[in-house]
């Protein structure tokens, strides 16, 4: 059986809505007016902001199948704990089945060819018969050692003597057209859903991103905590209706070259305003990003969701305590839409996996306010599909 192709994931609050937006290549740009300061050397080091665009969620069966995660180590230490998203229960049919199966979990190192796939050699093994948790923390034994800048992979399978009927599967964040690189954040190298072709081949499934944490004995931690996708709750961009990610910066000052939003163009010709400002309301930065840069939706029920950048006018600096606003707004009788991606700090994922800084906003009727989703109201769980281009 290969992966369930749906987008249904639903499970403990999961995004049920499905979306056929093509997210294409983050090329649309624009540039505009600046006020603010502004610096040095321009390459490209780095994103700061969520960095991860997704248009629902995605599972794996493990059993038959056999899956895995592959990862780039950014820490040196033995791992004490990782944390998981399995779908183990509920009523959708082809997520899970009968007792969930025997979910046996190993910690494999890369076998350094040019494929980077699983080597069969387990550091660490935890098995978990029947699970029930959709969001086990698990522990290896031995606990495996790793080294940072290293690849490594964590593989899952099934041992249940009938694997076809008792199974759970591995959540996924999932998008309809994958970019390559998949992720703003991530290389596809480093980060990737594998799923095993034959005993000896596997392949990148890349539709899907990975959800899951390493947490090292140290204190350290790293993953991917973006666990829900709330296409089903887009925000307006038009007129008085507008969105933002609103942010206190950490971690020091970030030397900023350009800003980028995952959105869809609805109707209209009007451009999008980009507008980095201070929390007192004084503008770093006002520009455009043409309309004609991204590409008109066929229909309203038929998103096309793509990658907008707008370049900065001169190197702009977030200063480390400051709060900033990054608006977007588009004039009347011009609609652009975004959604967020939601964090899974309420399901106990660290901070070091996902954009802590700050939280995606909506105006109304000139008011600002967090984001409305499954019945509750001024979130501050969902981020904006967005990041900055930091420099060195």
């Amino acid at each position: 059986m290969r992966p369930n192709s749906s987008t249904n994931s639903a499970q403990n609050g999961n995004s049920s809505s499905t979306n056929s937006g093509d997210p294409s290549s983050g090329g649309s740009s624009g540039s505009g007016s600046s006020s603010g300061s502004s610096s040095g050397s321009t390459s490209t080091s780095g994103v700061y902001g969520s960095a991860i665009n997704a248009d629902a969620l995605n599972n794996v069966n493990i059993g038959p199948d056999t899956a895995g995660y592959r990862f780039l180590s950014n820490h040196t230490g033995t791992i004490s704990a990782v944390h998981l998203f399995l779908i183990v229960h509920g009523p959708h049919a082809g997520y899970n089945s009968g007792t969930g199966g025997t979910l046996k979990i190993q910690l494999e190192t890369d076998d350094g060819s040019s494929a980077h796939q699983p080597s069969g050699e387990a550091l660490g093994t935890c098995i978990i018969p029947q699970p029930n948790d959709p969001f086990p923390v698990i522990h290896f034994s031995p606990a495996p050692k790793l080294q940072a800048g290293k690849l490594y992979h964590l593989v899952f399978t099934n041992t249940d003597p009938h694997p076809d009927e008792n199974f759970v599967s591995i959540d996924n964040l999932y998008m309809q057209h994958p970019l390559s690189p998949m992720q703003p954040q991530f290389s596809n190298e480093n980060f990737a859903t594998m799923i095993q072709d034959t005993p000896d081949s596997w392949s990148v499934y890349d539709f899907n991103t990975p959800v899951f944490e390493i947490d090292f004995a140290d204190g350290a931690s790293f993953g991917q905590g973006y666990m829900e996708v709330w296409v089903g709750a887009p925000k307006t961009i038009s007129g008085s209706n507008a969105v933002r990610e609103t942010f206190t910066v950490t971690g020091g000052d970030k030397d900023v070259t350009a800003a980028s939003l995952r959105l869809a163009r609805i109707s209209g010709s009007g451009d999008l305003t980009v507008r980095l400002e201070q929390a007192d309301g004084n503008v770093v930065e006002q520009g455009t990003i043409p309309a004609s840069a991204i590409t008109l939706s066929s229909s309203s029920s038929s998103p096309k969701y793509a990658w907008a950048t707008y370049n900065f006018s001169a190197m702009r600096t977030l200063l480390s305590g400051e709060t900033y606003h990054l608006d977007f707004e588009a004039p009347a009788g011009t609609t652009y839409q975004a959604y967020p991606v939601r964090k899974g700090s309420a399901e106990a994922f660290r901070s070091t996996t996902f954009f802590s800084d700050g939280h995606a906003e909506f105006k109304s009727n000139g008011t600002w306010t967090g984001w409305t989703q499954w019945g509750a109201t001024d979130r501050t769980d969902g981020d904006l599909q967005f990041y900055f281009n930091v420099v060195n």
